[in-house]
């Protein structure tokens, strides 16, 4: 039996198509397939259902899939551990995390753990909606709300706050505000997953329909907008310190908050943690604790 076609065959289940692992792996679609066949050659049975688009795994493919990807995992993660205590934290680590908060506070984690572990390399994705962790080989995810996958881990980071900000220069021309309804004929800035604000503040809970004038999915736009003095916009706290401390916005309507959102970690539910995701997930467990969300 040759084990580079035992490799060959994990790969293929996991990118899903011969195509895309032949690309990934750099080498033919033909060789590929013919490995996989003298795979099963070797083994004495079919691992694979193929037609003309796509495969799928027989019964005995995907028992046989489950155990050797245990085993790879134990010997993928034995090597690890024995490189790090020979050379120190070596290897790859995949994060994954909400666009605007990977950008501002997640890129700078990761280039200082970069910077104190100069034998790992980090892929970081950022995106704001749901990616497959597991089809995408993520390490560590970083989500805000609620969880729903059972066979991770998840740890509290902490809570995201939202605050009202305007700039001097929209101030200056609207004048201060005194109630959150002002918010409703006033020139707003919206992002495209809170069309709707819920503040709570003196008077409970209410609802807010901002009139909205300038509206994106990136909070990063949203920002700018608000910078130029577009209008008033409900954003992170992370996303505006900078302007705040530089006074290019203002906070507004200090007695009214929006509802908090908790921030996860989620990394996958294993007996066998490898020693560089351990020390990453630690790392970044206490980064949170030191930064004010």
């Amino acid at each position: 039996m040759n084990y580079q076609d035992l490799f060959y065959f994990i790969k293929v289940v996991e990118n899903g198509t011969l195509a895309s692992t032949a690309d990934k792996m750099d080498i033919p679609t033909s060789t590929l397939s013919r490995r996989l066949m003298a795979l099963e050659k070797s083994i004495g049975f079919q691992l694979l259902h193929r037609n003309s688009r796509a495969f799928g795994l027989t019964d005995a493919g995907r028992r046989f899939y489950d155990r050797l990807k245990t085993q790879f995992n134990e010997i993928e993660f034995e090597t690890e551990n024995v490189m790090s205590e020979l050379s120190g934290l070596t290897g790859d680590i995949k994060v994954s995390a909400p666009l605007s908060f990977g950008r501002h506070i997640v890129n700078k984690w990761v280039v200082e753990f970069m910077d104190l572990h100069p034998n790992i390399s980090v892929e970081v994705l950022l995106s704001n909606q749901p990616i497959d962790l597991v089809k995408n080989g993520i390490d560590l995810a970083l989500r805000l709300g609620a969880i729903g996958i059972s066979d991770w881990v998840g740890r509290e980071l902490g809570e995201i706050r939202y605050t009202l900000v305007a700039s001097p220069k929209y101030l200056e021309k609207h004048g201060p505000l005194s109630h959150p309804k002002e918010l409703e004929s006033l020139p707003t800035i919206t992002t495209s997953t809170t069309p709707l604000w819920r503040l709570t503040g003196p008077e409970g809970e209410i609802t807010v329909h901002p009139h909205s004038r300038y509206k994106s999915n990136v909070v990063s736009a949203c920002v700018d907008a608000a910078v130029a003095g577009i209008g008033i916009c409900l954003l992170p706290r992370f996303a505006v310190t900078k302007h705040r401390e530089a006074g290019n916005l203002v906070e507004v309507l200090n007695d009214w908050e929006a509802k908090r959102k908790p921030l996860r970690a989620l990394y996958p539910r294993r007996d066998n943690i490898s020693n560089k995701n351990r020390v990453f997930i630690d790392f970044v467990m206490e980064k949170a604790k030191l930064i004010n969300l």
